[in-house]
């Protein structure tokens, strides 16, 4: 692995003793090492010894004891020649092409790897705050610089992510494209505390119509509702998507809030996965609907929480007919909540395994047409 390279501003001294070429110890004139930086082990400083007819010479300082006078350095860097310097000559760190190219080049430790502009080096992770978001500032300016990168990420062939570092507060609702997706450091603490005028929608992933909205991502992260009545995510046709550690949540409680939507819209969607995410305090945790033809299916969902107060009308997952047919949900709680799983229409095919129920008014509530669904390993403790 390349070392550090240190910098150290107008630094110069004098040697004391002369120097052959092959000599790696400089002896400074006494007092003028304390003007030198320390360089341990892993860091290399650059400098140049040079006469008042400009000979130069450049070297690496590669070790020196704070205030010590003696220096340890690699000679005739750079392309220049090591060469026999009189006592009383000056050494001086400067900026050199070295330095530059240095900092124009990052190449990644390990056999094969190649060198890369840092810039491009950078760009490899796309944060909101590179479009302006930040902690302090407005939902009013948060919004739409969230925004910008998430349709900047949208550009490129394959899609990407934007990075939430923190916890962002928004007004509107921010629109994710196929492939896309946002990220934050942890389920608390990063991700959007969203807070329109009016109830609204805090993420929507897709659009109504037929066509699938594949590879759609967010991971951890959370979403934070603070108007009534407001849905955390809606997703449209998710199809091979990756939702992970991800929690929507209401400021407080009994306040209307929904925390998931899966809409089929026109072209029904499959085969994305959902897993450790959770709502807490939501009227509705998840609802599987459709606003088109087709309701979405084969959806896998594992360790999926929804936590509630027992909130009036409060439903865990709620199922709207021929919705989620062929998914399976493993594992998860679902506590405090009115209706647990609500499946009063013609819904098949559903297999819940190992889901654990709590403090729920009503665990299942299966209507005569909702038929074909498998309750296996369920830890039941209200009404089914």
């Amino acid at each position: 692995m390349s070392d550090i390279i240190l910098y150290s501003d107008n630094t110069y001294g004098t040697i004391l003793t002369a120097l052959a070429a092959a000599d790696t110890t400089v002896t400074l004139t006494s007092g003028h090492g304390v003007r030198f930086p320390a360089v341990a082990s892993g860091q290399v400083l650059y400098a140049t010894l040079l006469t008042s007819a400009n000979v130069l010479e450049q070297i690496h300082i590669t070790a020196h004891t704070a205030n010590s006078d003696t220096l340890t350095v690699t000679r005739g860097s750079n392309g220049t020649t090591a060469k026999t310097w009189a006592a009383g000559s000056r050494i001086e760190c400067r900026v050199t092409s070295e330095h530059m190219t240095a900092i124009g080049a990052f190449t990644q430790a390990g056999t094969g790897a190649t060198a890369r502009n840092p810039q491009d080096k950078m760009r490899d992770v796309v944060c909101a705050e590179d479009f302006g978001a930040a902690i302090g500032n407005s939902a009013a300016v948060n919004t739409p610089a969230i925004q910008a990168a998430l349709d900047y990420v949208a550009t490129f062939p394959s899609g990407g992510s934007v990075y939430l570092p923190q916890l962002y507060p928004t007004n509107a609702t921010l629109t994710v494209a196929a492939r896309c997706g946002l990220y934050g450091a942890a389920k608390h603490g990063s991700g959007i505390s969203y807070t329109p005028a009016v109830a609204g929608v805090a993420l929507q992933l897709g659009a109504a119509g037929s066509s699938l909205y594949t590879g759609m991502m967010l991971r951890d992260m959370q979403v934070q509702l603070n108007t009534d009545n407001s849905t955390g995510i809606y997703i449209y046709a998710p199809s091979y998507g990756d939702f992970h550690n991800v929690t929507v949540e209401s400021y407080t409680t009994d306040k209307g809030m929904t925390g998931w939507v899966l809409d089929g819209s026109d072209i029904s969607g499959f085969g994305s996965l959902f897993s450790s995410c959770k709502t807490d305090h939501c009227k509705i945790g998840w609802h599987f609907t459709t606003t088109g033809s087709l309701g979405p299916t084969v959806q896998t969902f594992v360790n999926t929480h929804c936590i509630g107060d027992l909130e009036a009308g409060s439903i865990g997952f709620s199922f709207d007919a021929n919705c989620c047919e062929d998914s399976t949900f493993v594992g998860g709680n679902m506590e405090n909540i009115e209706t647990a799983i609500n499946m009063p229409l013609q819904t098949r095919f559903v297999c819940f395994v190992g889901t654990r129920f709590e403090g729920c008014t009503t665990d299942v509530n299966l209507g005569a047409t909702a038929k074909y669904n498998k309750f296996m390993g369920c830890t039941f403790r209200g009404a089914i």
